[in-house]
């Protein structure tokens, strides 16, 4: 049988390392395919090579090799969690500048976070999605 889940809260916190936690809105399966959109564009717009090199953190002539097909899929999927975890963060707590001072949590810092941090991409991804493969866990395979 087919089971449809318990209403869940609509914030999540995410723990990420070193004790800084995210706490971020529940994405529904429309944010996730709204940011899944918006990376395919923003990666059609590196392959051009025009400006969003500048959310990893990087320019032409950097190294990436765009027609390096395993690059061209990792800028997607980086382009990809950049995009979901702009959409549904909003507040967070131990993420801090190269001194150790508190900063905001912003489009661009979210975007240095998940490109300057792969272990808390990783953690921010999952922590994201984990409620949506959820249903399968709970026998809705």
């Amino acid at each position: 049988m087919l089971r449809l889940p318990a209403a869940q809260p609509a914030e999540i916190t995410i723990e990420l390392p070193a004790g800084a936690t995210l706490t971020a809105t529940r994405p529904t399966a429309v944010t996730v395919e709204a940011a899944r959109a918006h990376a395919q564009r923003l990666a059609r717009q590196v392959r051009d090579g025009l400006d969003p090199l500048g959310l990893l953190g990087a320019a032409p002539g950097d190294g990436l090799d765009l027609e390096d097909p395993e690059q061209a899929t990792a800028i997607g999927q980086v382009l990809f969690v950049i995009c979901l975890a702009q959409r549904c963060a909003r507040r967070w707590d131990g993420i801090g500048d190269q001194d150790g001072q508190p900063i905001a949590c912003t489009p661009d810092h979210i975007a240095r976070l998940v490109r300057d941090v792969p272990w808390a991409a990783d953690r921010i991804v999952q922590g994201l999605t984990r409620h949506l493969l959820e249903g399968a866990a709970e026998g809705n395979a």
